[in-house]
């Protein structure tokens, strides 16, 4: 079981982002929900979860991924997914 902790100069707990799988890949950003987070020796990593629709030949199908990310890889969710060019930064 994931344990759930906040440490006092963590960021803000729970939220929706938008979450890059491959910084230089083309897949475009797939909305997350970020459900914890840890402060490593790289600097702070979020546990997030997301939902990918893909295509299973006869239809569509959802796959449900949750794992630690870079806040690198991450943005804060707007109405629209930020830029790839924005990734860089």
């Amino acid at each position: 079981m994931q344990s759930f902790h906040q440490a006092p100069d963590a960021p803000a707990r729970v939220f929706h982002v938008w979450v890059k799988l491959d910084l230089d890949g083309p897949r475009p950003p797939l909305p997350g929900l970020v459900l914890d987070w840890r402060q490593t020796s790289s600097g702070w990593e979020a546990w997030v979860v997301t939902v990918e629709t893909y295509s299973t030949g006869v239809g569509h199908a959802s796959m449900v991924r949750q794992g630690w990310r870079p806040v690198a890889y991450l943005r804060p969710a707007g109405s629209a997914p930020p830029d790839r060019r924005e990734w860089r930064h």
